[in-house]
């Protein structure tokens, strides 16, 4: 099978994913990605995440998981997805806010399918509520606030508890910026429901 072959197929596949259809595409998306060249999977990458960003972030989480446990140089298909999710969110405030918010909860979904570390979500958190020169004095935008309450919403209960309520803690303080009446406001209450204990000051 040529490479271009096997990226059409894996294409086909991820366009064709459902979860009635998930074994069976799954299948055709793994036998199509052994043994691609890394350019090739960063083809097929690229479809992942156009389909999961404006689309059923849980589904594709989960097909992600499989591939890298299916194929035997999984650990290329999970550096490119990550390498690609990474430079993405570097550039969050220049998407629109479907994407963006699209992106975050993809990223959220394959760390709950096991396929990112917590320490690149820690850093997600880290940007969106501090800003990438970590500064406390900061307020950040309320896309910012609505991508970090989302993402620590989807997943806090995987996450460090200490480190998690010191996100809270730090949504607790930058409240009184945003006015009552605002999206920003309401959210970072949502998310504050999280926080039932007391929390110790500890640094990003």
């Amino acid at each position: 099978m040529s490479g271009d072959d096997a990226v059409g197929r894996a294409r086909l596949a991820l366009n064709r994913v459902t979860y009635t259809r998930l074994e069976k595409e799954v299948t055709v998306l793994i036998d199509a990605v052994k043994g691609m060249e890394e350019a090739e999977v960063e083809e097929v990458v690229d479809t992942l995440l156009a389909r999961a960003v404006h689309g059923d972030k849980g589904l594709f989480g989960r097909v992600a998981g499989e591939v890298v446990r299916g194929v035997r140089d999984g650990g290329v298909f999970r550096k490119v997805l990550h390498n690609k999710c990474e430079v993405n969110f570097s550039r969050y405030e220049e998407q629109d806010e479907t994407a963006a918010d699209g992106l975050v909860r993809f990223m959220a979904a394959l760390f709950l399918a096991d396929v990112m570390s917590p320490k690149i979500i820690h850093t997600c958190l880290i940007t969106l509520l501090f800003g990438s020169q970590v500064d406390k004095a900061s307020v950040p935008s309320p896309l910012a606030i609505q991508l970090s309450t989302a993402l620590l919403t989807l997943t806090a209960d995987l996450l460090d508890v200490t480190r998690t309520h010191y996100y809270l803690r730090r949504l607790d303080n930058l409240k009184p910026h945003y006015p009552p009446t605002t999206t920003t406001h309401h959210l970072i209450d949502e998310a504050l429901t999280l926080l039932n204990s007391p929390v110790s000051e500890v640094q990003p």
